[in-house]
Protein backbone atom coordinates (compact mmCIF):
# COMPACT_ATOMS: atom_id res chain seq x y z
CA UNK A 1 0.00 0.00 0.00
CA UNK A 2 1.58 3.39 -1.20
CA UNK A 3 0.64 6.36 0.60
CA UNK A 4 1.79 10.04 0.60
CA UNK A 5 5.09 9.82 2.40
CA UNK A 6 5.15 6.21 3.36
CA UNK A 7 4.16 2.53 2.31
CA UNK A 8 3.45 -0.69 3.71
CA UNK A 9 4.97 -3.29 2.03
CA UNK A 10 3.79 -7.13 1.53
CA UNK A 11 6.63 -8.51 3.07
CA UNK A 12 8.61 -7.76 6.36
CA UNK A 13 11.45 -4.83 5.88
CA UNK A 14 13.86 -7.48 6.18
CA UNK A 15 13.27 -8.95 2.99
CA UNK A 16 11.88 -5.94 1.15
CA UNK A 17 15.16 -4.90 1.71
CA UNK A 18 17.15 -8.08 0.38
CA UNK A 19 14.82 -7.57 -2.84
CA UNK A 20 14.94 -4.10 -3.38
CA UNK A 21 16.13 -2.63 -7.11
CA UNK A 22 18.72 -0.54 -5.55
CA UNK A 23 21.22 0.43 -8.39
CA UNK A 24 24.59 -0.86 -7.97
CA UNK A 25 23.42 -4.19 -6.43
CA UNK A 26 22.56 -7.60 -7.60
CA UNK A 27 18.92 -9.20 -6.98
CA UNK A 28 17.49 -12.78 -7.42
CA UNK A 29 15.19 -12.61 -10.17
CA UNK A 30 12.38 -14.50 -12.16
CA UNK A 31 13.35 -12.79 -15.65
CA UNK A 32 11.31 -13.70 -19.10
CA UNK A 33 13.51 -13.12 -22.23
CA UNK A 34 11.77 -12.11 -25.22
CA UNK A 35 14.14 -12.84 -28.68
CA UNK A 36 12.99 -10.59 -31.36
CA UNK A 37 13.99 -10.32 -34.89
CA UNK A 38 14.97 -7.21 -36.76
CA UNK A 39 10.85 -6.18 -36.89
CA UNK A 40 10.29 -6.57 -33.39
CA UNK A 41 8.28 -9.83 -33.96
CA UNK A 42 8.94 -12.56 -31.21
CA UNK A 43 11.25 -15.59 -31.98
CA UNK A 44 11.44 -17.15 -29.05
CA UNK A 45 11.27 -16.94 -24.82
CA UNK A 46 13.09 -17.92 -22.50
CA UNK A 47 12.62 -18.29 -18.62
CA UNK A 48 15.87 -17.90 -16.14
CA UNK A 49 16.23 -17.49 -12.46
CA UNK A 50 18.77 -15.77 -11.92
CA UNK A 51 20.96 -12.49 -10.16
CA UNK A 52 20.33 -9.78 -12.38
CA UNK A 53 22.45 -6.12 -11.41
CA UNK A 54 20.68 -3.41 -10.93
CA UNK A 55 22.47 -0.53 -13.31
CA UNK A 56 19.72 1.66 -12.50
CA UNK A 57 16.44 2.65 -10.66
CA UNK A 58 14.15 4.07 -13.41
CA UNK A 59 11.53 5.68 -11.88
CA UNK A 60 8.07 7.08 -13.70
CA UNK A 61 8.62 10.58 -13.01
CA UNK A 62 11.84 10.91 -13.92
CA UNK A 63 11.55 9.03 -16.92
CA UNK A 64 8.47 10.76 -18.79
CA UNK A 65 10.42 14.17 -18.44
CA UNK A 66 13.05 12.53 -20.95
CA UNK A 67 11.06 9.69 -22.23
CA UNK A 68 7.51 11.17 -23.61
CA UNK A 69 5.75 11.17 -26.97
CA UNK A 70 7.45 14.29 -27.93
CA UNK A 71 10.86 13.17 -27.20
CA UNK A 72 10.02 10.00 -29.29
CA UNK A 73 8.12 11.80 -32.10
CA UNK A 74 11.17 13.46 -32.29
CA UNK A 75 14.02 11.20 -32.42
CA UNK A 76 15.44 12.83 -29.21
CA UNK A 77 16.25 9.43 -26.94
CA UNK A 78 19.75 10.91 -26.51
CA UNK A 79 19.51 10.23 -22.60
CA UNK A 80 20.59 7.10 -20.38
CA UNK A 81 18.74 4.10 -21.39
CA UNK A 82 16.91 6.14 -24.51
CA UNK A 83 17.60 3.82 -26.84
CA UNK A 84 16.54 0.71 -24.84
CA UNK A 85 13.42 2.25 -23.86
CA UNK A 86 13.06 3.55 -27.94
CA UNK A 87 13.09 -0.41 -28.43
CA UNK A 88 11.00 -1.24 -25.44
CA UNK A 89 8.24 1.07 -26.64
CA UNK A 90 8.18 -0.06 -30.21
CA UNK A 91 7.89 -3.82 -29.04
CA UNK A 92 5.10 -2.48 -26.24
CA UNK A 93 3.16 -1.17 -29.44
CA UNK A 94 3.29 -4.12 -31.35
CA UNK A 95 1.62 -6.01 -28.51
CA UNK A 96 -0.42 -3.54 -28.07
CA UNK A 97 -1.71 -4.17 -31.44
CA UNK A 98 -1.65 -7.70 -31.38
CA UNK A 99 -3.91 -7.77 -28.85
CA UNK A 100 -6.17 -5.28 -30.51
CA UNK A 101 -5.52 -2.94 -27.72
CA UNK A 102 -3.64 -0.35 -29.77
CA UNK A 103 -4.04 3.95 -29.25
CA UNK A 104 -6.70 3.35 -26.96
CA UNK A 105 -7.36 6.35 -25.27
CA UNK A 106 -7.07 6.00 -21.28
CA UNK A 107 -9.86 7.57 -19.64
CA UNK A 108 -9.07 7.32 -16.36
CA UNK A 109 -7.08 9.42 -14.07
CA UNK A 110 -4.21 8.42 -11.81
CA UNK A 111 -2.33 10.37 -9.42
CA UNK A 112 1.20 10.45 -7.74
CA UNK A 113 1.64 11.85 -4.06
CA UNK A 114 5.09 13.28 -2.79
CA UNK A 115 5.78 14.33 1.08
CA UNK A 116 7.79 17.56 0.31
CA UNK A 117 9.79 19.20 3.57
CA UNK A 118 6.03 17.97 5.64
CA UNK A 119 3.89 19.14 2.13
CA UNK A 120 2.04 16.72 -0.03
CA UNK A 121 2.26 17.58 -3.35
CA UNK A 122 -0.08 15.65 -6.20
CA UNK A 123 0.47 15.25 -9.51
CA UNK A 124 -1.37 13.91 -12.53
CA UNK A 125 -0.39 10.65 -13.72
CA UNK A 126 -1.46 10.23 -17.12
CA UNK A 127 -2.14 6.31 -18.47
CA UNK A 128 -0.52 5.04 -21.53
CA UNK A 129 1.99 7.78 -21.37
CA UNK A 130 4.98 5.49 -23.22
CA UNK A 131 6.46 5.33 -19.52
CA UNK A 132 3.14 3.89 -18.53
CA UNK A 133 2.72 1.19 -21.81
CA UNK A 134 5.93 0.13 -21.98
CA UNK A 135 5.62 -0.80 -18.04
CA UNK A 136 1.65 -2.60 -18.75
CA UNK A 137 2.98 -4.16 -22.19
CA UNK A 138 5.62 -6.33 -20.52
CA UNK A 139 3.93 -6.98 -17.22
CA UNK A 140 1.07 -8.56 -19.59
CA UNK A 141 3.75 -10.29 -21.78
CA UNK A 142 4.82 -12.08 -18.57
CA UNK A 143 1.76 -13.04 -17.32
CA UNK A 144 0.41 -14.20 -20.77
CA UNK A 145 3.39 -16.04 -21.06
CA UNK A 146 3.80 -17.45 -17.63
CA UNK A 147 0.02 -18.65 -18.14
CA UNK A 148 0.39 -20.31 -20.71
CA UNK A 149 3.41 -22.50 -19.37
CA UNK A 150 1.29 -23.25 -16.63
CA UNK A 151 -1.57 -24.66 -18.51
CA UNK A 152 0.97 -26.93 -20.71
CA UNK A 153 1.60 -27.84 -17.22
CA UNK A 154 -1.60 -28.07 -15.55
CA UNK A 155 -0.75 -25.94 -12.81
CA UNK A 156 -3.49 -23.78 -11.52
CA UNK A 157 -2.62 -20.50 -10.77
CA UNK A 158 -3.86 -17.24 -9.27
CA UNK A 159 -4.39 -14.13 -11.77
CA UNK A 160 -4.78 -10.72 -11.22
CA UNK A 161 -7.17 -9.81 -14.22
CA UNK A 162 -9.04 -6.41 -15.51
CA UNK A 163 -11.65 -5.35 -16.86
CA UNK A 164 -13.71 -2.21 -17.68
CA UNK A 165 -11.10 -0.52 -15.24
CA UNK A 166 -12.02 -2.92 -11.94
CA UNK A 167 -9.15 -5.28 -11.22
CA UNK A 168 -10.27 -9.02 -9.14
CA UNK A 169 -8.16 -11.99 -8.87
CA UNK A 170 -9.04 -15.16 -10.52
Amino acid sequence: VYMPGDKITMLPDAVSERLTLAAGEARPAVSLYAFLDPELAAVGYETRVERVPIAENLRHGALEAHFNEDSIAAGRLDFRFGQELGTLYRYARRLEAARGKADQVQERQEFSFYVEQGRVRIVERRRGSPVDKVVAEMMILANVEWGRHLLEFGVPGIYRVQSGGKARMS
